[in-house]
C-alpha cells in the first residue's frame, strides 16, 4: 500500500509470525514506524483517508495486543487501542468506502459479537452497520462502482439465498 508521501507499507512473514513494516521511496525501513509482530497472517491492508492502517488476517493477536483478525493501526504503526470489533474466522478482504465506512469479507460468521455471514459493513471506530448480505461461501474480494454500489467476489454460489455463482452486486 503506497500513503500519499510516497512511503510503501507491507506485511511480510516467516513461520507464523508476520510484520508490517513501512519503507521510504528509496526501499529503506523507515526508523520512525513501529512495527507491530501479528502471530497470524495479515491477508488484506487497506490505508484509510485519515492515514491509519486497517489490517485483516488469521492474527489474534498483533503489536501485543489481542485483536480477532482485524486490527487499526495509527499512523506510527502502534495498534488503535480504541478499535477492537473481532471476527470468529479470518478475514481475506478489508476496504474503505468513499463515504468512510469500511467492508470486511472473509470466512467468518461472527463480527463484533454478531451475526454476519462473510461480509461486515462497518465505521471506522468499529460499530456495525445495518448492511449485512449473506453469503455461503468465502468472500475474497470487493470493489466499488462510481454509481456507489458493491461488488463482491469469492466462492460462493448464493447471496441471501438467491443465486450468484461468484459476484454478486
Amino acid at each position: 500500500v503506497t500513503q500519499p508521501d510516497g512511503r510503501v507499507l507491507a506485511a511480510r512473514g516467516t513461520t507464523g509470525v508476520m510484520r508490517v513494516a513501512r519503507f521510504d521511496h528509496r526501499g529503506n525501513l523507515d526508523p520512525e514506524f513501529n512495527i507491530p509482530t501479528a502471530n497470524g497472517s495479515i491477508a488484506s491492508m487497506e490505508l484509510l483517508p485519515d492515514g491509519r492502517i486497517l489490517v485483516g488476517g488469521s492474527f489474534t493477536t498483533i503489536g501485543g495486543m489481542a485483536r480477532q483478525r482485524i486490527a487499526l493501526l495509527l499512523r506510527d504503526g502502534k495498534v488503535d487501542s480504541t478499535f477492537n470489533p473481532g471476527a470468529n474466522a479470518k478475514i481475506r478482504k478489508v476496504m474503505g468506502l468513499a463515504d468512510g465506512t469500511i467492508l470486511a469479507g472473509g470466512s467468518f460468521s461472527q463480527f463484533a459479537g454478531q451475526t454476519r455471514t462473510r461480509v461486515a459493513h462497518f465505521t471506522a471506530s468499529g460499530e456495525l452497520l445495518p448492511f449485512a448480505p449473506t453469503l455461503d461461501g468465502t468472500c475474497y474480494a470487493f470493489h466499488q462502482q462510481a454509481d456507489g454500489r458493491i461488488l463482491i467476489g469469492g466462492t460462493f454460489t448464493t447471496v441471501n439465498g438467491v443465486p450468484r455463482k461468484s459476484l454478486a452486486r
